[in-house]
């Protein structure tokens, strides 16, 4: 879509959330896909790559839960990063129908490089908004998401 034609959709519907919140994610998302490009590896792998640093031995299963991958694209996704060497699949030691995911050391340093590459665009992105905004912005969000992951209203 070209940005004139952007514009005129964002002045039809830059009143409906669904559709700010939508396009603002697209955005963002463009602006890291082209960041991440150098890495030769997808952008839903910062994600997955910051999970696993997070938390380390999930089942693959427990990581497509976790970031909304359903079973085939994290399939494929994780077959990207193990070639890569990024991630190492092993057997569940209990379950043969399941894998558990490891990240690499090369994994834990792309992953840092990603991170500090993320909070540079992400401050870009964003740099027309006052810290308190931004606060206010991110406060806001992550209420949504835990209120609609977790189905109950958070104090605060």
């Amino acid at each position: 879509m070209k940005k004139h034609e952007a514009l005129c959709i964002t002045g039809l519907m830059g009143h409906e959330m669904g559709y700010l919140l939508s396009e603002t994610a697209s955005i963002m998302r463009d602006k890291l896909a082209e960041g991440i490009d150098s890495f030769g590896i997808p952008p839903r792998s910062i994600q997955v790559l910051t999970v696993l640093e997070a938390q380390d031995g999930m089942t693959q299963q427990s990581l497509g839960q976790i970031t909304r991958l359903d079973r085939a694209s994290m399939v494929l996704l994780i077959d990207i990063l193990e070639k890569a060497g990024l991630v190492e699949r092993t057997s569940h030691p209990t379950d043969r129908r399941c894998h558990i995911l490891m990240i690499t050391k090369k994994g834990r340093e792309t992953q840092k490089k990603i991170a500090t590459l993320t909070e540079k665009i992400q401050k870009e992105f964003l740099k027309s908004l006052t810290k308190k905004q931004q606060d206010d912005l991110s406060a806001i969000l992550l209420k949504l998401i835990q209120i609609h992951n977790e189905g109950t209203e958070l104090n605060g």
